[in-house]
């Protein structure tokens, strides 16, 4: 806590990974209520102690979706936002550089 207080921000922070395959199911559509119900909390917290998320597997309605909250989303944390399409190619390498091979499933 003494050492966050003195360089001004949170010295630990996380890598998010959100895989959008079944994202328009209702399987997917079902975290709507949970992300509605903590959006406040995220607001404070998340754009600070986040240090990348991966968007993987994005389907083409994501575009629209994404124009959206892109709009109201602060810029610090778009810089933080790596959209990537459904081929692993396009993102495992930059999956790699930043997480230990064991926690990337196969």
């Amino acid at each position: 806590h003494e050492r966050m207080m003195e360089r001004g921000h949170c010295l630990t922070n996380f890598i998010e990974v959100w895989d959008l395959y079944h994202a328009l199911s209702p399987a997917g559509l079902g975290a709507v209520p949970f992300y509605k119900k903590y959006a406040s909390v995220f607001d404070k917290v998340y754009p600070e102690r986040l240090r990348v998320c991966f968007i993987i597997r994005v389907p083409w309605a994501w575009n629209t979706v994404w124009r959206f909250f892109e709009a109201i989303m602060p810029a610090a944390t778009k810089k933080k936002i790596r959209i990537k399409g459904c081929r692993a190619d396009s993102w495992l390498e930059e999956f790699r550089a930043l997480l230990p091979d064991e926690s990337i499933p196969d």
